[in-house]
């Protein structure tokens, strides 16, 4: 238990490294690895001040430095992505949002779990089936983008089976025309 809230500040943190390696892959992708070095610098500086100036007042204090720094490094990641791509921070975090959101209700959802007092292991249970079920019946609901991307592509595996199936079974289907 009592490295829970540094689990939770890590996760927080390390929910933002998807954008992080979506930027830099971006910037190395057009070719531009001096902005990529100079990225880089400016983050590790960032990041060795923030380090040398909470290491005295302990681990926890540290934890929340390494989110104020991922944050901070998430932001200048993005920034040459608005002239090279057109695609600025505020459109990332707009793209993203609907993703935080529902991971945001589903975890209220999931924790008022834990209020039915019941053992560990069945608590997390039901958490993993009911947080799964939010997760896929919001996303669904709101139509995000991704979620139906994947959807897709799960049904396209299944539809591509069940013709192989008919296929070994002697049944004719069209795509073998």
């Amino acid at each position: 238990m009592p490295c829970v809230p540094y689990l939770q500040i890590f996760c927080i943190t390390y929910m933002f490294w998807p954008i992080h390696t979506a930027n830099l892959n971006a910037i190395n992708a057009m070719g531009r690895s001096d902005y990529f070095l100079k990225l880089e610098i400016a983050k590790k500086a960032i990041g060795m001040i923030l380090f040398l100036s909470t290491m005295h007042f302990g681990v926890i204090v540290m934890a929340y430095s390494l989110l104020v720094s991922t944050v901070t490094s998430m932001i200048i990641n993005s920034w040459p992505n608005k002239t090279l791509l057109s695609y600025s921070f505020k459109e990332q975090m707009i793209d993203i949002f609907p993703g935080i959101l529902l991971a945001l209700i589903m975890g209220v959802a999931i924790s008022l779990i834990r209020l039915l007092m019941l053992p560990d292991i069945v608590t997390l249970a039901i958490q993993i089936l009911v947080g799964a079920a939010i997760y896929i019946c919001l996303s669904a609901i709101f139509k995000v983008e991704s979620f139906e991307y994947l959807w897709n592509m799960v049904k396209s595996i299944f539809k591509i089976k069940q013709t192989n199936k008919e296929s070994q079974a002697g049944y004719c289907t069209l795509s073998q025309f």
